[in-house]
């Protein structure tokens, strides 16, 4: 069950989320000079620079961020409210753990994302609860999760364990499939061709 929008400000306001955040912030690369277009999908807030959107899950609910404006939307993750190819990074925490369709929201982080397009992905470890505190859902192995990414259409650039409470990717949008390619390409590869 996805948590409320309170508990997960709750946790962000109590010291081991204050640590957890920062820790997380060190894994993930740091915004590019250049201007992006950056959405956060979950409950990206700590994580979010200035002038980034987050968008956040219907079962979880929202709140107004930044204080002086409001640049946050309450969205169904498998219909995202964005265009094709316009996003530069997608920052996705406290959101994979409890889809429902993961492929689908997968596909849709993808369809999103510019060509060479690159999201953040972070979510439960398998062997331990976030920060030490349970905030449910599914939990991944990060080899697990790297081959759920490259079977959607995205190369894994960086990984780790992080700290052990989080599994934490940084992946870039594939646009063509490469030679390893998924199952499915392999499979595909084996049929004989005649005519």
């Amino acid at each position: 069950m996805r948590p409320e929008v309170n508990k997960l400000c709750d946790f962000y306001n109590f010291p081991v989320g204050k640590r957890f955040c920062r820790r997380v912030q060190r894994e993930i690369a740091p915004v590019s000079g250049v201007e992006e277009t950056i959405v956060g999908i979950g409950f990206a807030i700590p994580y979010m620079p200035e002038g980034g959107f987050a968008l956040m899950p219907g079962g979880q609910g929202a709140i107004r961020w930044p204080a002086n404006e409001n640049r946050t939307a309450v969205v169904d993750e498998s219909h995202l409210p964005i265009h094709d190819n316009s996003l530069d990074k997608v920052i996705v925490i406290h959101a994979l753990e409890y889809c429902v369709d993961v492929r689908g929201f997968l596909r849709e982080i993808w369809r999103v994302l510019k060509p060479e397009g690159r999201a953040a992905f972070i979510a439960p470890n398998r062997m331990r609860p976030w920060a030490g505190v349970s905030l449910g859902g599914q939990r991944f192995f990060k080899g697990e999760l790297s081959l759920l990414l490259a079977d959607n259409m995205f190369v894994v650039e960086k990984s780790s364990g992080g700290f052990g409470r989080a599994v934490i990717i940084e992946a870039r949008k594939r646009i063509y499939a490469g030679s390893g390619g998924s199952g499915l390409q392999k499979a595909l590869a084996t049929v004989p061709v005649t005519g």
